[in-house]
């Protein structure tokens, strides 16, 4: 036991222990600990402090901001304040593997399923990607990504794009960015209608492995494709373009913490509040981070992060621990 942390835990949540040695997890029944075998403490040479966010994936801890490699070989994961976010892609061309349901002993069993050794599939949550990675003597151990997942809003509108790019026949809710037919840019719902961004007279997304109809990000004007990682603008955070769109984390770039908006006096105007240049403060969503980033004739522009914002699950146990 690497020691106990005076916070309260919603299940999957995973805080740095009090000893700076591991991690202390909520599995929903109880607190568990995390941390080297040998005596050790895993987290020895890092910036970590107690009570930090981390994210524990194949028993290797992980830091906010830290990105890793998946087992399965072609996803990757960036470990946020929200845990891990991960993409999801299939690595093989026939897609994920569909379940046995005649035991294959030695394999792996998961959700009533027995799966082959080196095959990949997608969890029962619909967000999370498992991969059976070792045969044991009656079924074999398999690690799943734990990406939380992001909330379906109500009544957002669906709409049929019809780009400048070219169109495609899919249905869009607000925030869906998709790669257009002609994969030049994308095209983005902002509710209300559809708008695609691309280089001006040239393909945005050549020499791209993109196909129509592929999820995609956009920050700054700028596309990025599932599994691209980029850094934000206010120089601290980064970003993983999954296919549930953006993960970023949210760090707070100053040590005097985010920055409180000011009735007037400032260059970027955003929720009532005015916000001077090179500011970075929370977003009303409570999951992104916005930036001042440049003078405009009346007022600065800034640019938010667009994480999708995990759900809060419904009774789910809390434990001081």
């Amino acid at each position: 036991m690497w020691g106990s942390i005076g916070n309260t835990y919603s299940m999957g949540d995973m805080l740095v222990d009090d000893q700076v040695c591991g991690v202390c997890a909520n599995h929903g029944f109880g607190i568990r600990c995390y941390g080297s075998l040998d005596g050790t403490c895993a987290l020895n040479s890092t910036v970590a402090k107690a009570g930090d966010p981390a994210c524990l994936y194949n028993l290797k801890i992980y830091l906010v901001g830290d990105v890793f490699a998946t087992l399965d070989g072609c996803n990757k994961c960036l470990c946020t304040e929200r845990g891990m976010q991960c993409t999801m892609k299939a690595c093989s061309s026939a897609g994920f593997a569909t379940p046995s349901k005649e035991p294959i002993y030695g394999e792996c069993l998961y959700n009533g399923g027995w799966y082959r050794h080196q095959t990949q599939w997608l969890t029962r949550d619909g967000c999370n990607t498992c991969y059976c990675h070792s045969i044991g003597n009656y079924q074999g151990g398999y690690e799943c990504t734990k990406s939380k997942c992001p909330c379906s809003a109500v009544n957002q509108p669906e709409i049929t794009a019809t780009c400048t790019c070219g169109s495609i026949g899919s249905t869009y809710k607000k925030g869906d960015i998709l790669v257009d037919d002609q994969v030049c840019g994308v095209c983005l719902s902002y509710g209300f209608g559809i708008r695609c961004y691309g280089s001006v007279g040239t393909c945005a997304l050549n020499g791209t492995v993109a196909k129509a109809g592929d999820p995609a990000c956009m920050y700054n004007f700028k596309i990025y494709l599932v599994g691209e990682v980029f850094a934000t603008l206010d120089g601290c955070n980064k970003c993983l373009c999954t296919e549930n769109g953006m993960q970023c984390t949210m760090k707070a770039c100053s040590s005097a913490g985010f920055t409180t908006p000011s009735d007037y006096g400032g260059e970027c105007l955003y929720n009532n509040g005015y916000y001077k240049r090179h500011t970075q403060w929370m977003a009303r969503d409570g999951c992104n981070t916005c930036y001042c980033h440049y003078i405009g004739s009346y007022q600065e522009a800034y640019e938010c992060t667009t994480s999708t914002c995990p759900c809060n699950a419904v009774n789910q146990p809390e434990i001081t621990g």
